[in-house]
């Protein structure tokens, strides 16, 4: 149920919006000489100087009631184009539109505000008629994972004069999921899993080879009988087709002991977290079924690029958990049947890969690895 603003509320809302002035290199030397007129004309009684002097001071009047005429009634909305990654651009769009029915808008600025109080310059309209819309392409970076709020849109016009910026007050960004970003994986771990098993193998299925001859039942279909083999054997033998499927992997996230305080122990946490997102993609990226084991969440079994994008955002949201780690997840109670276990431990930047002749695994330093890939 809506809530009727008071008219006291509105009222006041109307005579004192939010709004910030302040002159510029011109209107300084233009305020100095009102002054400079006020005070000649105090002395001197001219009544010549003090009609120059109203006329001053009249332009600063209608310099400010044109200027609140065009920034009233300007809506901005940004549209991004998902999924965000960090260290990458992201690109969508700004909709600027004038919500007056009769007036229109002049030397319009939209400016971004960083928390840190910089912004900068996103695009300048020289005029936007009433009830118009009009879209600008929306660049921005991310670079760090984690919901992120974006940077202020504050809207800002020295119309009509040029003596005086007014700037409406900067609206708060909404808040994005910002995914770790995806490195390719170097070769030795690739090698590594390789030898371990993580890849394709053939099933029964509909797929393009042939997998396997076996003598006609019914209900088969016709299509399928190979029917050069069946003169053979003077019997009619059926073909059965071969489809690839990926591996089956658990892949389980060890925490660290106790969450990273230091800015360089942060950044080897970072580092390891694009690892996981990194290997993750390879993985389902190959038709792999991925299970993600972590002690502070649910099992959740990951297939296709749907799963991708839904294991990258719990990856985005992951904080270091507080207090000591409770001990390690088991690896040898996997819900996937037949499935490799790759454990990764945050913060150390250390991989344990199990070997092909299950005589253990292959540790592997994975951080120094992500470093020298390219950015």
């Amino acid at each position: 149920m809506s809530t009727r603003v008071p008219f006291q509320a509105r009222l006041r809302r109307w005579l004192r919006p939010p709004r910030t002035l302040r002159p510029t290199r011109e209107g300084w030397w233009y305020l100095a000489l009102v002054m400079a007129v006020g005070v000649a004309a105090t002395n001197t009684g001219n009544n010549l100087l003090y009609l120059v002097l109203s006329m001053m001071l009249a332009g600063i009047v209608v310099s400010g009631l044109l200027s609140e005429q065009t920034l009233r009634g300007i809506a901005v909305r940004r549209d991004l184009v998902g999924p965000l990654f960090a260290g990458q651009p992201a690109f969508g769009r700004l909709l600027v539109s004038n919500c007056k029915r009769r007036l229109p808008s002049f030397s319009l600025r939209l400016r971004e505000v960083a928390p840190t109080g910089t912004s900068r310059l996103l695009a300048y309209l020289p005029h936007l008629a009433s009830g118009a819309e009009r879209e600008i392409g929306y660049q921005t970076r991310f670079e760090r994972r984690g919901l992120t709020r974006l940077p202020r849109i504050q809207t800002t016009t020295a119309f009509p004069f040029g003596l005086f910026v007014k700037a409406t007050q900067p609206e708060a960004g909404e808040e994005v999921l910002v995914l770790p970003k995806i490195d390719p994986l170097p070769v030795d771990l690739l090698r590594a899993l390789g030898e371990a098993g993580v890849a394709v193998w053939p099933v029964r299925g509909p797929g393009p080879e042939l997998h396997d001859l076996r003598p006609f039942r019914v209900g088969d279909d016709t299509r399928l009988i190979h029917w050069k083999h069946s003169a053979k054997l003077d019997r009619q033998m059926v073909k059965e087709l071969e489809l690839e499927e990926g591996a089956r992997v658990s892949l389980i996230i060890e925490d660290l002991a106790v969450p990273p305080r230091e800015p360089g122990e942060i950044d080897r946490l970072e580092e390891d977290i694009r690892f996981v997102a990194s290997l993750a993609a390879h993985l389902l990226r190959t038709d792999a079924e991925v299970e993600l084991r972590h002690r502070h969440s649910e099992r959740q079994v990951y297939r296709g690029e749907a799963g991708l994008l839904h294991f990258l955002e719990y990856l985005a949201r992951y904080a270091p958990p507080e207090g000591e780690a409770t001990g390690p997840v088991g690896a040898t109670d996997v819900a996937l049947g037949e499935a490799t276990t790759i454990t990764v431990w945050l913060g150390r930047g250390l991989a344990l890969i199990p070997s092909p002749h299950g005589e253990g695994g292959r540790l592997l330093k994975i951080a120094a690895a992500v470093q020298d890939l390219p950015r």
